[in-house]
């Protein structure tokens, strides 16, 4: 009877013991579930965190470039606007040459008066009779010019550039102002004396071109 007891004491302690370890076990892996289950969660977390940072940082660079390319058209409109104005002006210029003659003296010698200059015997006695010309500008690129006392008429081109008109040997400064051409005084040098000249309009200047054109 007592070894009965005894005996099924020892199962029951042993079954006991079976259901332990059984429920460590489950605890266990319940554990270690939910472990990986968390980690599973921080990764998918810095995953989703790193598709953001990517999807910012890319509408970042699409809003920089956009900014950038819209900085660029706009520059590009104000240069050919600039460039579109530059011409215009030219075009101004030219029309305003085209068909109209101009008279050329040398105004002052070394400074002074050229007229004074050659009465005090600084200047040569020739210095305006042999340095007056006339130019008349024929078309859109090419004028008739003629040095006083000269029975050539010449025909040359001529080019306008930034305030500077290139006709024969005369590189005549100018401004445009209000749709206004006007004419600069400027100076050259010959024989280490400083020679100041100027361009005026004169409608005559086409007649004695004429003149000297047909007598020659």
């Amino acid at each position: 009877m007592k070894k009965s007891l005894i005996l099924g004491m020892t199962v029951l302690t042993m079954s006991t013991l079976t259901l332990s370890g059984c429920g460590n076990q489950r605890a266990s892996s319940n554990t270690a579930g939910s472990s990986k289950v968390s980690s599973v969660k921080k990764v998918s977390e810095k995953k989703e965190t790193s598709l953001k940072k990517k999807s910012s940082e890319a509408a970042s660079t699409s809003i920089t470039v956009s900014a950038s390319s819209s900085q660029n058209s706009d520059s590009a409109t104000t240069s050919s606007h600039e460039s579109s104005s530059h011409y215009t002006n030219l075009a101004e210029v030219k029309q305003q040459l085209i068909g109209k003659s101009f008279t050329i003296t040398p105004t002052q010698f070394d400074g002074e008066d050229v007229d004074q200059a050659m009465d005090e015997q600084k200047a040569p006695q020739n210095t305006v009779h042999d340095g007056i010309g006339f130019i008349n500008f024929d078309n859109d690129t090419t004028a008739s010019s003629v040095m006083l006392g000269s029975v050539n008429v010449a025909t040359n081109f001529y080019t306008i550039s930034d305030h500077l008109i290139k006709v024969a040997n005369y590189e005549i400064p100018y401004t445009l102002t209000n749709d206004s051409l006007n004419f600069n005084n400027w100076q050259t040098e010959s024989g280490g004396h400083t020679i100041t000249w100027t361009c005026k309009l004169d409608p005559g200047a086409k007649s004695k071109i004429d003149q000297i054109a047909n007598n020659g």
